[in-house]
C-alpha cells in the first residue's frame, strides 16, 4: 500500500523551494543584468567602429573632419547613417577632436556607454531609466522653471531675500548681468541689527555715519554682512522705541575707544577695543516695533525682512520655507486689511493660526501645501 505525503513534508518541500527561489533570484537577476550589459557594450564597440569607418570615409571623399555624430541620424532614405548589427540605443553621439579621436556617450534602457578621447576602452555602468548619460566632462542641463529669474522661485526677482542664487539659462544669464549693472554684489545679503544707547548717540551716528561697539560683544560676529539696522529700546525712546533706520556699510576696523573724537568716552574705557563701521547715509524704513522684548545685543535678518516686517519678532524668521509664508500672509493681510501677529511658534491672521515646523506648513493644525496656502487662507478670510 503506497503511502502519500503528509503535510509537515509538503510544508518542507515548499520552504525548500522558496529557500532556493530566495538565493537564486538574485543571482539569476545578475546574470541577466551582466548579459545586457555585455550585449550593450558589444553593440557600443559595433557602433563606434561604424561611425570611424563613416568619420574616415568623409575625410577622404570631402577633405573635411566631421565633429559628431548622431548615433540616430538618419539618411534620405531613412536608414541609419551607421551600419551596425544589433538593437539601436535611445540616444547616442560620437564627437571627434581636432586630432580625430572619439569620445562617445550612449544611453540604453538603464544603461550608459562612455568614451573620453584619450580612453581606450568604453565603459559600460548602470544609470538608472532616468539617468543621466553624458559626455565625460559634461555637465547635465539644468531645468530653468522661471527664465530671467535667478533669485527666488516665483515670476519675479527676489534678490534681498535669497542669499544664493543660479543661473540656468541664456535668460538668467542676461538678468545676471542687469543686476550687476545695477550693483548688486551677490554676496550675503545680511543685515546686522544693533542697539542705540539713546538719542544723543543716534543724533551723532546719522550726522556723522558712524556706529561703533565693543569687539567683546561681537565675538560671533557673522562675516559678510552689508548693513546695519539700529534699534532705539524703549526704556530710552519711549513711544519712539523699535527700529526705523537702517544704513549700508562702507568699512568697518577697530580702534581704541579714546580714539573716537565724535564721542565723549568714559572714564577708564579709554583702551578699550571697539568695532567701528562708516555708513553711507541713513535710510529710514517704516517703523518695525517692540512686541514683548527687544534686541538685547545684536541680530541678524535680511534686507526683505527688514523692509517689510512691523515687529521684532518678525525679524527673526530664518528657513526658507517660513519667509515664503510669511511673503504670503503679508500679502493676505495687506490685501484684506487683517492683522497679522507673529507668535513663539508660528502666525495668526485673523482667526487662522498658521505654523512651519520641518518644512511642514500647517493651518490650525492641517497639513497643508505652499500651493495652496493662499487660495486656502483667502477664502477662510473671506468667511
Amino acid at each position: 500500500m503506497k503511502k502519500g505525503f503528509t503535510l509537515v513534508e509538503l510544508l518542507a518541500v515548499v520552504v525548500i523551494l522558496a529557500l532556493i527561489a530566495l538565493i537564486a533570484t538574485p543571482v539569476i537577476l545578475n546574470i541577466k543584468k551582466s548579459v545586457e550589459m555585455g550585449a550593450f557594450k558589444a553593440s557600443a564597440y559595433g557602433i563606434l567602429r561604424s561611425a570611424d569607418l563613416y568619420y574616415t570615409s568623409n575625410v577622404i571623399s570631402t577633405g573635411e573632419k566631421i565633429a559628431s555624430i548622431n548615433v540616430l541620424e538618419k539618411d534620405s532614405n531613412g536608414e541609419y547613417l551607421l551600419r551596425y548589427e544589433g538593437q539601436a540605443p535611445e540616444q547616442g553621439i560620437i564627437m571627434y577632436n581636432e586630432n580625430s579621436k572619439s569620445a562617445l556617450s550612449m544611453k540604453q534602457d538603464i544603461w550608459c556607454a562612455q568614451k573620453d578621447y584619450d580612453d581606450e576602452e568604453i565603459k559600460v555602468y548602470e544609470v538608472g531609466k532616468d539617468g543621466d548619460c553624458l559626455l565625460p566632462g559634461e555637465e547635465p542641463t539644468l531645468k530653468d522653471e522661471n527664465p530671467g529669474i535667478i533669485c527666488g522661485i516665483s515670476d519675479i526677482e527676489e534678490y534681498d531675500l535669497y542669499e544664493t542664487c543660479y543661473i540656468k539659462s541664456v535668460e538668467d544669464l542676461v538678468a545676471f548681468s542687469n543686476l550687476v549693472n545695477s550693483g548688486k554684489t551677490f554676496k550675503n545679503k545680511n543685515v546686522m541689527i544693533v542697539n542705540v544707547k539713546d538719542q544723543k548717540h543716534l543724533n551723532v551716528y546719522r550726522e556723522h555715519r558712524f556706529y561703533h561697539i565693543p569687539k567683546s560683544s561681537l565675538s560671533k560676529v557673522k562675516l559678510g554682512v552689508e548693513y546695519l539696522a539700529f534699534y532705539q529700546p524703549q526704556n530710552k525712546f519711549g513711544k519712539d522705541s523699535g527700529i526705523c533706520y537702517y544704513a549700508k556699510i562702507k568699512d568697518s576696523y577697530t580702534y581704541k575707544r579714546g580714539s573716537c573724537i565724535e564721542l565723549e568716552c568714559d572714564n577708564g574705557k579709554e583702551k578699550s577695543i571697539y568695532i567701528r563701521f562708516d555708513l553711507e547715509e541713513f535710510e529710514p524704513i517704516s517703523k518695525i516695533s517692540t512686541v514683548e522684548y527687544g534686541v538685547r545685543n545684536v541680530m541678524y535678518t535680511t534686507l526683505y525682512l527688514l523692509k517689510n516686517a512691523t515687529t521684532i519678532h518678525e525679524l527673526s524668521i530664518n528657513n526658507r520655507k517660513e519667509i515664503e509664508v510669511y511673503k504670503i500672509l503679508k500679502k493676505i493681510s495687506k490685501d484684506k486689511n487683517l492683522p497679522l501677529e507673529k507668535r513663539e511658534d508660528g502666525y495668526k491672521l485673523q482667526e487662522d493660526y498658521i505654523k512651519v515646523y520641518n518644512n511642514d506648513i500647517r493651518v490650525n493644525n492641517e497639513l497643508v501645501e505652499i500651493n495652496d496656502l493662499e487660495a486656502l487662507l483667502m477664502d477662510t478670510s473671506s468667511n
